[in-house]
């Protein structure tokens, strides 16, 4: 049975570890926030995959994505183009994004809810997606860690692992207000920026018009890059694969004579 939750505050009446702490102080960092805050949740969830989505103008963008298995198949990055293209708008957290969204309020609370597979409301996404994925359970935390900005971290547990437990459930609720707060510090000022698509149309323009050597395909790479998204994220958006994002990167990065994301947002800004 689907279950939700209203989250304002960490619950008084429990103490999170040491380590859970010092990997909220390190996601804390303006590094690589995103994996470090998916790291926390993996810790308290057992989760087998998660991913951290960002919504803008109703549809979502995957800014970033974690497998608990290094080297294992990740399947979140595939997983989420197709929903993407095809699911999201049966999702029942859509409708919940627009309205946090709209409330444009810093203090609005932060939506937990619980789906399994029996939950899956159309036949074709729990097949397509559930079910070929062997995915059994999803845990999605959904906040606005600024006015009018709004993220969706979804936290997927294997067929092979079963369904969260009541602990998990508690470790996660528990941590998840923290986690927000840690991404609204990390964003900064950032948080507050326009849509993510017209600031990724507006780096493609100022690309074109600066590297006029780089390909379309490069520049796509590059304005998504600047604006934040890791090569999961872009390979979802654009609809390649993550390894042929990376392969676009270097080659733009040689063209460019840059060398990481922040040479790269200098150029372009």
């Amino acid at each position: 049975m689907q279950q939700t939750w209203t989250l304002t505050h960490p619950s008084p009446s429990r103490q999170l570890d040491l380590g859970t702490v010092a990997a909220l102080l390190d996601a804390a960092q303006p590094s690589a926030p995103a994996l470090a805050m998916l790291g926390v949740l993996q810790r308290a969830a057992g989760a087998d995959y998660l991913s951290l989505s960002r919504y803008d103008d109703g549809a979502p963008l995957l800014v970033d994505s974690l497998s608990r298995v290094a080297g294992e198949a990740h399947v979140t990055p595939d997983c989420f183009t197709l929903y993407r293209r095809r699911f999201y708008g049966l999702d029942v957290i859509t409708p919940l994004a627009g309205r946090l969204c709209s409330e444009a309020r810093v203090d609005s609370p932060m939506i937990a809810l619980r789906q399994g597979v029996l939950d899956v409301p159309h036949p074709a996404w729990r097949e397509a997606i559930y079910e070929r994925a062997r995915l059994c359970d999803r845990l999605t935390l959904l906040y606005a860690p600024a006015p009018g900005v709004v993220f969706a971290i979804n936290l997927y547990r294997s067929s092979a692992s079963g369904s969260y437990g009541r602990d998990e459930l508690d470790r996660v609720l528990d941590v998840a207000p923290l986690v927000r707060s840690v991404h609204r510090n990390a964003l900064g000022a950032t948080a507050q920026v326009t849509n993510t698509r017209a600031r990724v149309a507006l780096i493609e323009q100022t690309v074109a018009a600066r590297a006029p050597r780089l390909s379309l395909r490069e520049r796509q790479v590059c304005a998504r890059i600047a604006v934040g998204l890791t090569a999961d994220g872009i390979g979802a958006d654009l609809g390649v694969a993550a390894t042929t994002v990376v392969t676009l990167r270097k080659r733009a990065y040689a063209k460019l004579g840059v060398n990481n994301r922040l040479a790269l947002a200098r150029l372009v800004s």
